[in-house]
């Protein structure tokens, strides 16, 4: 996709500067519920860019990757039964269009947002219960996907180098509707009861990207 967006940069020439693709690092800190199973993200991003009102407002389309290690949860009761859960790693690939709005024309200040879906995969991991006399028992746990819905709004600042630009940001990434199943035993049947969940996922996003700007 960035090798995509640089060709059709480098055939916009003729677009008198309206057109740019700007790559750079990404480094994510996961909110809330997502920070107690995941630590810190890492990956990069592309941006395609095109200037609808000149030195006023930027049509977007990105797309990017991030993974987040996964953490080690204990539970349970000491002595009896414990738990060590180890939380799947997550890769992420959101694909997403979206807007960029200066505030002030002289000054590089913008707001924006992101629209679209994020591409998820938890990676295989395993659960160990320590059972008393007989030990610890681990029962590996498949990798899964998932394609939430995604928006990222942002404010970000940049700085002219010649023709060409370096663009820092920061935005909110929230992931919707991540479904999750639980099952148990009912104690009166002895049947296994599922419930489904759905939860929300959250992070910080810091991006610091070089922006290349074609034709004059």
């Amino acid at each position: 996709m960035a090798a995509a967006c640089l060709t059709l940069g480098a055939f916009s020439a003729s677009a008198q500067g309206k057109m740019g693709v700007s790559a750079g690092a990404d480094i994510a800190l996961p909110m809330g519920s997502f920070s107690e199973s995941n630590g810190i993200g890492f990956g990069g991003s592309a941006m395609f860019h095109y200037n609808l009102i000149e030195d006023k407002l930027d049509l977007t389309g990105s797309v990017g990757y991030l993974t987040f290690s996964g953490k080690t949860i204990s539970a349970g009761i000491p002595g009896l039964t414990a738990f060590d859960v180890k939380s799947p790693a997550v890769s992420m690939i959101p694909i997403r269009v979206g807007a960029n709005y200066k505030l002030i024309e002289d000054l590089g200040l913008y707001v924006g947002t992101d629209l679209g879906v994020s591409l998820l995969t938890f990676a295989a991991t395993s659960v160990t219960v320590n059972v008393p006399i007989f030990g610890p028992v681990t029962t590996e746990v498949p990798s899964t996907s998932s394609t939430l819905f995604s928006l990222a709004p942002r404010v970000g600042y940049t700085l002219p180098i010649g023709n060409n630009e370096l663009d820092l940001s920061v935005r909110y990434d929230l992931l919707l509707g991540l479904k999750s199943e639980d099952t148990t035993t009912d104690p009166n049947t002895g049947q296994d009861v599922t419930t489904e969940t759905t939860s929300n996922l959250g992070f910080l996003g810091f991006r610091a990207a070089y922006r290349f700007n074609f034709g004059d």
